[in-house]
């Protein structure tokens, strides 16, 4: 991975209508970098927003590489930012709109092309006539026909079913091989589903939690067991969370799931599952949905 640095927000704050929307963010992307931002708000998306240069910081600095020109706005072909939206252009076609933000540029009009067959999109069809899956992947389509350095993605899971979805993440991983960085916006963890090099989970404009891949902490098993003898299990790998007359719930941390199994079976429970906590749960110890 390339030490250039594209983009860097620098101990960035941000109110909008007297609300913190960010509060002390830091962040440099690198070439060929992908990251996950996570957060059930909108911490996630506000910082998309502000690396598409749609909000002007009220702390803090922004620097870019050579991706602006004089009047600081970002040139479009280095920088491509989807919201979380779909197009609403009234009146006009997939192939007009998409021609019309390309320009004359042949190859981004190829590109485009390319990208309707692939997604089974009909060039003709009109925009506000789709489903809001397929338009929300012509914004897609517009995003990344350009080839661009930097390439921002608010929830793009949002709309799409599952075939669009693994669609979506095929185009998406061809493009970082050729040479795109990326930085998306998720709600939960297991939305980004593709491999990023960082994590940071945010709430409230604040950064929680920042993970580098290979830090990723392992997932504790949950583990809820009717009769049976509880003791038997390894204290130290063991955390009780409910214990019922029934049965008793509890986190213990042991990958191999064969190897917990044939524990559970040797203590004489009744009966037993075994579940696995959200990287959410894990890394902020929330267990209330087990309680």
């Amino acid at each position: 991975m390339s030490e250039n640095v594209l983009c860097s927000c620098s101990h960035v704050s941000l109110k909008a209508e007297k609300e913190t929307v960010l509060e002390d963010f830091s962040l440099s992307v690198r070439e060929k970098e992908l990251i996950a931002l996570i957060s059930e708000d909108d911490s996630a998306g506000a910082v998309l927003r502000l690396m598409a240069g749609l909000y002007v910081p009220d702390q803090g600095k922004m620097v870019y590489s050579d991706m602006v020109n004089r009047d600081r706005k970002v040139f479009p072909k280095k920088i491509q930012y989807v919201p979380d939206d779909i197009v609403c252009y009234a009146g006009l076609s997939v192939r007009e709109f998409l021609h019309g933000m390309a320009g004359r540029d042949e190859q981004m009009a190829s590109e485009a092309a390319g990208l309707l067959a692939v997604f089974g999109i009909d060039e003709n069809e009109a925009l506000l006539e789709m489903t809001f899956g397929q338009n929300r992947l012509v914004a897609m389509i517009q995003a990344m026909m350009a080839k661009p350095a930097l390439l921002l993605m608010d929830r793009p899971y949002d709309m799409l079913g599952d075939k669009e979805y693994k669609l979506l993440l095929k185009e998406m991983i061809g493009q970082y091989y050729e040479g795109t960085a990326m930085v998306i916006a998720a709600e939960r963890f297991e939305d980004v589903v593709m491999p990023c090099h960082r994590y940071l989970f945010m709430n409230e404009g604040k950064v929680t939690a920042r993970y580098n891949r290979s830090r990723l902490p392992r997932l504790s098993k949950v583990v809820t067991m009717w009769g049976g003898d509880a003791s038997a299990f390894q204290q130290e790998k063991m955390e009780v969370l409910v214990r019922r007359k029934q049965y008793v719930r509890f986190l213990y941390r042991e990958q191999n799931v064969q190897d917990l199994a044939a524990q559970l079976v040797r203590s004489g429970c009744e009966n037993f599952n075994i579940e696995e906590l959200s990287m959410e749960e894990e890394i902020f110890h929330n267990y209330e949905r087990w309680l």
